[in-house]
């Protein structure tokens, strides 16, 4: 039997009763092993900051891997300045820079509740409603996990270690040195903190389709549906996405490696385009090919359903528009793409 690995998280909230619905219970699997976080609760009260101040120092002396933090201290009472959770997380963050600190809320990301301040405070937001999902729950042991492997020495090559770090194909290296934020420089005068770079992976590399893909996406490069490219996994292990914040529950794929990976199993195809040379891999049936949603043909992209971004689907280009007017902005990243108005088409 393997050996549990253990986690500290600081739970922040002004309503204990959801935080201790977990304790005990934020266990699971990262990437096949087993984890769990052991959590220490701290209870939001109009006295938050002088309460913080006596609990500092030992969450100095011994930093825990995570710190929780819901965004609305609803129940509190009147804070000074109304602080809210990602105003405190701005306060702990430059006493506890190698501490990954997310928000747990009942609020959606898109309410009110938040704005983009608020947002770029934290290394990732959860939904409590989700928190049981096992790929929610991953992601969260990722975090815990992983910011470590982001915490460079301030004066080190920076852009150099973060693509060591995020073991991208030899193909991929010169792109990605070129194409990160301004702001991850080598001896950068202001420095380049951890949280950004965390936030980088998590919320442009990782969700963008360019670098990586997803089930979908890869599947649809290489002529077969998401559910049998998940089948055939195994042929692209080569190009499995390993870098910080992997998980089993969402797995992706570096695009530049995946061809290399199916030529590699099928030579004999290799004149063929990979959507056609994928169709030939052992065991891939007709019923496994993926098909136009629109035309029932050979699909090229991956699109939105809408610009609410709730559904994706594989299609041939030509009914294909940009997602927005404002796409395109994210420099390195090809513009996503949503379902074209038939109607106009």
């Amino acid at each position: 039997m393997n050996a549990t690995t253990n986690y500290k998280a600081i739970w922040i909230d002004d309503e204990l009763f959801r935080a201790k619905h977990w304790k005990g219970g934020l266990s699971g699997t990262l990437l096949g092993r087993d984890v769990e976080i052991n959590l220490e609760f701290f209870k939001v009260t109009n006295k938050l900051f002088e309460e913080v101040a006596g609990r500092l120092p030992g969450w100095l002396e011994s930093p825990p891997d995570l710190i929780i933090i819901d965004q609305k201290f609803t129940t509190a009472g009147q804070l000074p300045f109304d602080v809210h959770g990602s105003g405190l997380a701005h306060l702990l963050r430059p006493l506890m820079p190698r501490t990954p600190i997310v928000c747990v809320s009942a609020q959606t990301i898109d309410s009110d509740d938040f704005n983009m301040e608020d947002l770029s405070e934290y290394t990732y937001l959860f939904s409590i409603h989700r928190l049981s999902d096992p790929e929610q729950q991953e992601r969260l042991f990722s975090i815990a996990q992983d910011f470590r492997r982001l915490c460079f020495d301030p004066k080190a090559a920076v852009r150099t270690l973060l693509v060591d770090a995020l073991q991208p194909p030899i193909a991929d290296r010169a792109a990605l040195l070129s194409i990160l934020p301004d702001e991850f420089e080598s001896q950068y005068i202001h420095g380049t903190t951890p949280h950004r770079i965390a936030r980088w992976i998590l919320n442009v590399l990782m969700r963008r389709p360019g670098f990586l893909w997803d089930p979908l996406d890869a599947g649809t490069f290489v002529g077969m549906t998401e559910e049998a490219f998940l089948r055939n996994r195994v042929h692209f292990q080569s190009a499995l996405y390993a870098g910080p914040f992997a998980t089993e529950t969402r797995p992706l794929w570096w695009s530049a490696a995946i061809t290399d990976a199916l030529y590699l199993v099928v030579p004999a195809y290799a004149h063929l385009p990979p959507t056609q040379a994928g169709r030939n891999l052992p065991g891939v049936l007709a019923a496994d090919f993926s098909k136009c949603k629109v035309s029932g043909g050979t699909p090229d992209v991956v699109v939105y359903a809408d610009s609410s971004k709730a559904q994706r689907y594989a299609v041939c280009r030509r009914f294909s528009v940009p997602l927005s007017e404002e796409e395109g902005a994210v420099p390195g990243f090809p513009p996503r793409l949503k379902l074209a108005n038939e109607r106009r088409g």
